[in-house]
């Protein structure tokens, strides 16, 4: 008997069955995959060498056409995260880190508990943002940074020099800078210790007010 052709249709068109013979395949081996890399962890620090000493330098010597002035970005969470890794800091000092508050200032004391030196200055063009609520908590709490012995805070508002008064009366031992500094050299800079402020300008120290 002859074979019947069976229209097959495919979509719009319509193939016609020869009664070919179909072939299988071969058998293709598996290929093995690589394994799939582990997901990366997130890089946390978790050990620091035992350095007692931090310094922070973001200008070199005053130049009207190589230094805009404007000083460094350095941000409060970063030096939060820095201290937490280095616990044992004594000496810390960041020159022209005007974009640091209080904040900033109040990380170091708590994670560092032995800091005897903190340094956090603005600049004679750009003044930093530390306000004076990081030194009213250490009025407050005197357990906290109690080995500091130097406070550093030039370059910053005016109206640090009243939180630095009242902390300078509640830590008699505490010596407290702040003022302004100036491109030229002129600026005015005021130590306060045992509650009493004196001033710099250039040629010594005199008493203001006490």
């Amino acid at each position: 008997m002859p074979r019947t052709k069976a229209a097959l249709t495919n979509g719009k068109r319509s193939i016609q069955n020869r009664g070919a013979i179909t072939k299988k395949k071969p058998k293709t081996k598996p290929t093995r995959k690589a394994p799939a890399a582990p997901p990366l962890e997130k890089y946390l620090i978790k050990r620091w060498p035992p350095e007692s000493s931090l310094y922070f330098n973001n200008c070199a010597a005053w130049d009207e056409k190589k230094s805009s002035g404007n000083g460094s970005s350095l941000s409060d969470a970063a030096v939060s995260r820095l201290t937490t890794a280095c616990p044992n800091l004594v000496h810390i000092d960041m020159e022209s880190a005007r974009d640091l508050m209080d904040a900033a200032l109040l990380a170091i004391c708590r994670n560092c508990p032995n800091v005897e030196y903190i340094s956090i200055d603005g600049n004679g063009k750009k003044k930093g943002h530390i306000g004076g609520t990081a030194l009213d908590t250490l009025r407050a709490d005197k357990k906290l940074a109690k080995e500091l012995r130097v406070l550093h805070l030039v370059d910053q508002p005016w109206s640090l020099n009243i939180a630095a008064m009242a902390l300078s009366r509640s830590r008699k031992k505490l010596e407290i800078r702040t003022g302004d500094t100036h491109k030229w050299g002129d600026g005015i800079i005021g130590k306060c210790l045992g509650g009493k402020m004196d001033f710099d300008c250039g040629w010594g120290f005199a008493r203001w007010y006490s």
